[in-house]
């Protein structure tokens, strides 16, 4: 085997720096570039963030806004209202009752029918109105609505949360009921999946099925 003198070993280590140098001088620039444009990334992917964080918010801080401000008109209302009851005339009084009863109806159908066609909607309100003219339910909306084991979106939540997003339709129907020809005078229950069975079955709209009166009822259904 030939053996390396001094110099050809100090040739050789000599060689191996020069080399080392020129590989660290081409390849450090071109590393380096690719770590100043991964940070250069990665601030761009922090700053997009704290702009959404900023934006969200600033949205939230917009709502709260707008809730703050809903509430106060709201508790401005009601206390007007509470310190001027009674000194306003009795039919301003039963007029303003009336229409809070309609907005309670309107909720009420975006509770029970909110995914249902208009026609659906104005269905759920002839048999709350029919109730209303029956000797056999109370004579108002309002308590038809909170009659105990009748209405379960009165009573489970569901119509305080309809009331956050209500439809144009749930109004319609109601107006459309109120003020002109019913669809129905005849029906007076409505259930999902099945026909109530307390009435006779009349038909399927929708997710709903409508019942009229029991023929025993029904000779009874008359309001004096």
């Amino acid at each position: 085997m030939k053996k390396h003198t001094v110099k050809e070993t100090i040739f050789s280590v000599i060689l191996g720096l020069i080399i080392a140098g020129i590989l660290f001088a081409v390849f450090h620039p071109i590393a380096e570039r690719e770590r100043a444009q991964r940070r250069e990334k990665e601030k761009q992917i922090v700053a997009e963030l704290r702009a959404k964080d900023r934006a969200y918010e600033l949205e939230v801080a917009a709502e709260k806004a707008r809730m703050d401000e809903t509430e106060d008109e709201y508790n401005d209302a009601t206390t007007y209202i509470a310190n001027n009851d009674d000194r306003m005339d009795p039919e301003d009084i039963a007029c303003e009752k009336y229409w809070d009863s309609l907005e309670l109806l309107a909720a009420v159908v975006e509770a029970e029918a909110g995914n249902q066609d208009l026609t659906g909607k104005r269905l759920v309100v002839d048999v709350v109105l029919n109730r209303v003219d029956s000797p056999l339910f109370p004579d108002n909306i309002v308590d038809v609505l909170e009659q105990e084991l009748q209405f379960t979106t009165m009573h489970n939540g569901a119509v305080e949360e309809a009331g956050w997003h209500m439809q144009e339709d749930d109004y319609k129907a109601v107006m459309m009921e109120i003020s002109g020809e019913r669809l129905d005078y005849d029906i007076y229950f409505f259930t999902a999946g099945e026909y109530n069975s307390c009435g006779r079955p009349a038909y399927i709209h929708g997710d709903h099925y409508f019942s009229y009166l029991s023929k025993e009822a029904a000779a009874r259904n008359t309001r004096e």
